[in-house]
C-alpha cells in the first residue's frame, strides 16, 4: 500500500490528535482478478473491504479511507486497535474456509500510533507513513506494529507480541522498533512475551552490519552479507543455492534487503512457505514476500505438509560471535 502524503492540512476543521493508525491491506488478489476478471474480481474486493469497515467500526475504530484493495483505520486507544487486528485476522482465516483456494486473498496490518492531523476523510502525520510501512513490510496474515503502540497498550499481558527489530521505513531518517503481534489461539511461547523493554530486545538482524543469513539445503550451504544481495533460490544452477526438485521453479525465490531487514520474496509457480522456529507459525508466500528474523525454514514448491518438501533452513550468524 502506498503511503500517504503528509503535507500540513491546512483546512479550519483540521485538528491534531493521538490516534492508533490502522493500515488493512489485501494480498494475493492478482490469481483472484485472472480466475474472476475485473468486474466480479473488484465486486469481491469491494465485499471484503467492506467487512472490514464494519469490522472496524464495531471495535469502536473509525474508517478514514478505502484505497482500492486497503483500508485506512484509526482508533483512540491502542488496545482497541490490536483488539480489532486480532479479531479480523481470526475472523478472515475462518472465512478462508468457504472460498476456493484461487480466490483466497490475505490480510496483512501495520499499526502505528501518535499524533496525526484529521480533517473530513483525511488523516496526515508520521504515524500514518510508520502504520503504512509497517504494513508493506508485513507478510500475509501478519500484524506489524510500532513501539509506540506497545507502549499505549494498557493491558499488555493480554497480546503476544514479538520483537522484530529496527525497521526502515522508505521516507524516515530514523529506525522504527516493530513487533509482530501473534494472534493465532494456537501460539503459545513464553519468548512472546514482553519481560523486557522493547529496546533491549532488539534483534542485530537491521543493526549489525556483520550480521549473515545462513542457507542451507542438505548438503550446500552459503552465507551472505546484505551488502551480498540480492540473491536467487532456485532449480536453476545460475541460483546463489540450487535446489534440485521438480516442483521448484527455475527461480522460485529472491531474497534482498529491503525496510531494513533480510526480505524473501516468492516469484514461482507453486509458492513458497516460511516456518518461524520461534512460533512454529507459517506464511504462505505466492508472488508475496516476508522480512526474515531468528531461525526457520523455507519450503519451495510444497507446504511443509508434505514429508519430501525442499526445505532451506536459515539463521543468522555475526561475524563477531
Amino acid at each position: 500500500m502506498n503511503n500517504i502524503n503528509t503535507e500540513h492540512a491546512s483546512s479550519n476543521d483540521a485538528h491534531e490528535v493521538d490516534r492508533a493508525v490502522v493500515f488493512a491491506d489485501l494480498t494475493g488478489s492478482t490469481r483472484m482478478y485472472e480466475s474472476l476478471g475485473n468486474t466480479r474480481g473488484t465486486a469481491l474486493v469491494t465485499m471484503l473491504t467492506g467487512w472490514l469497515s464494519e469490522l472496524c467500526q464495531e471495535h469502536q475504530g473509525e474508517v478514514i479511507k478505502v484505497m482500492g484493495d486497503g483500508v485506512l483505520m484509526n482508533f483512540v486507544h491502542a488496545q482497541t486497535a490490536l483488539e480489532a487486528a486480532v479479531a479480523i485476522q481470526r475472523a478472515h482465516i475462518s472465512n478462508l474456509a468457504h472460498f476456493p483456494a484461487e480466490l483466497q486473498m490475505r490480510i496483512k496490518v501495520g499499526i502505528a500510533f501518535g499524533p496525526v492531523v484529521q480533517r473530513s476523510n483525511e488523516c496526515f502525520g508520521d504515524a500514518v507513513n510508520v502504520a503504512s510501512g509497517l504494513c508493506d513490510l508485513a507478510g500475509p496474515d501478519q500484524v506489524f506494529v510500532d513501539e509506540a503502540t506497545v507502549d499505549a497498550v494498557f493491558e499488555p499481558q493480554r497480546f503476544r507480541l514479538r520483537p522484530l527489530g529496527a525497521v526502515t521505513i522508505p521516507g524516515r531518517t530514523s529506525a522504527c522498533l516493530a513487533q509482530r503481534l501473534e494472534w493465532q489461539d494456537d501460539v503459545v511461547t513464553a519468548f512472546l512475551t514482553m519481560e523486557a523493554p522493547l529496546t533491549e530486545l532488539v534483534f542485530a538482524d537491521s543493526q549489525t552490519p556483520d550480521l549473515r543469513l545462513h542457507l542451507r539445503f542438505l548438503d550446500s550451504e552459503i552465507l551472505v552479507r546484505k551488502d551480498e544481495l540480492p540473491i536467487f533460490l532456485g532449480r536453476d544452477a545460475s541460483c546463489s543455492l540450487v535446489v534440485a526438485d521438480p516442483r521448484v521453479s527455475r527461480v522460485h525465490a529472491t531474497i534482498e534487503w529491503k525496510n531494513g531487514v533480510f526480505s524473501l520474496r516468492d516469484k514461482s509457480s507453486y509458492g513458497t512457505w516460511v516456518r518461524f522456529r520461534e512460533t512454529d507459525s507459517v506464511v504462505s508466500l505466492r508472488r508475496d514476500g516476508c522480512p526474515l528474523h531468528g531461525k526457520g525454514e523455507i519450503a519451495l514448491g510444497s507446504s511443509f505438509s508434505g514429508e519430501d518438501a525442499a526445505t532451506i533452513s536459515f539463521s543468522f550468524l555475526n561475524d563477531q560471535g
